[in-house]
């Protein structure tokens, strides 16, 4: 281990470094993203066992929670038809608690629902179905949500900039010895690991910023209640999805009929969405909220 004494010698702060991960959390009306990132000290790399593997499996995300990287299966807007057109990929890096960058560069959003995801898109919000391929709604995109997005990518960017140009440094030294340590295989791994998840965020920060743009999103009522991306409750009794066009559409929930807008076809995949969605908003919501006695849609089981 001569290699690794004269290593520590010349670079002590940089030999078996430890890292810390740290999340800080930002929120809009409409739209929130937990922010969390890599702090080095000073030259030593970030370092967590999730990379350390040959491939990443697994999400790590605020306070450190690890979880099984989540695989999807769907067909994106521009895929040919037949199953040629469907389109495998892995969430493996979490931006925050409910947001994702998957390994070809796509930016996904947990609903809160564990079935549904919608993939965040420049133009449209795609609401998939974990046991569907073909996708849901293509719903208006939430600007604000991609600019939040957007802000923490550019942080996982420049952090990991610089945890490689740590490593650059480390390994050269280190290197040689990787054959002979577990440690320096596992940094040697999350060097590689590292490098792979800078180019899925830089892809899908060029795919958000350069992608085409959405016609000019309509004014939304005041009195109307987000309940997800693109989904509202009008006036307490009725339930409106905005399409990535920026039209309006009635949905028939519980049997109700669209009466403003043109109304869409009911379907059980879109009735537990909207279920789903109405329970979590009814979660929030002070029982006390003035907004809430107005809801005259019965509070799904």
């Amino acid at each position: 281990m001569t290699v690794l004494v004269f290593v520590n010698m010349a670079y002590p702060d940089n030999t078996y470094a430890k890292g810390y991960y740290s999340h800080s959390g930002s929120s809009s009306d409409g739209a929130s993203l937990d922010i969390n990132f890599f702090i080095l000290y000073d030259r030593s790399p970030f370092h967590e066992k999730v990379f350390q593997g040959r491939g990443v499996a697994e999400t790590i995300q605020p306070g450190g929670i690890v979880r099984p990287a989540q695989y999807v299966r769907y067909r994106a807007p521009e895929a040919p038809a037949g199953p040629a057109g469907i389109k495998e990929d892995r969430l493996y890096f979490a931006l925050g608690d409910a947001s994702f960058v998957s390994r070809a560069g796509e930016l996904f959003l947990a609903t809160g629902q564990h079935e549904f995801l919608l993939n965040a898109r420049a133009d449209r919000f795609l609401l998939l179905d974990k046991l569907r391929a073909e996708p849901l709604f293509e719903f208006y995109p939430d600007l604000q949500c991609v600019q939040a997005a957007l802000g923490s990518m550019q942080q996982h960017l420049k952090a990991a900039d610089k945890a490689l140009a740590a490593y650059a440094k480390w390994l050269a030294w280190a290197g040689p010895a990787a054959a002979f340590s577990s440690e320096i295989r596992a940094n040697v791994n999350e060097d590689k690991n590292i490098r792979e998840i800078r180019a899925s965020l830089e892809t899908v920060s060029r795919r958000l910023q350069e992608g085409p743009k959405p016609p000019p999103r309509p004014e939304i009522p005041q009195a109307w209640l987000q309940l997800a991306p693109g989904l509202y409750l009008a006036d307490g009794i009725e339930i409106v999805l905005l399409n990535k066009d920026g039209v309006f559409f009635s949905y028939p929930y519980e049997g109700m009929p669209g009466s403003r807008f043109a109304a869409l076809s009911r379907s059980a995949e879109l009735d537990n969405y909207v279920a789903a969605m109405l329970r979590l908003k009814y979660a929030k919501m002070n029982p006390g909220n003035p907004v809430g006695s107005g809801f005259k849609i019965p509070l799904p089981p």
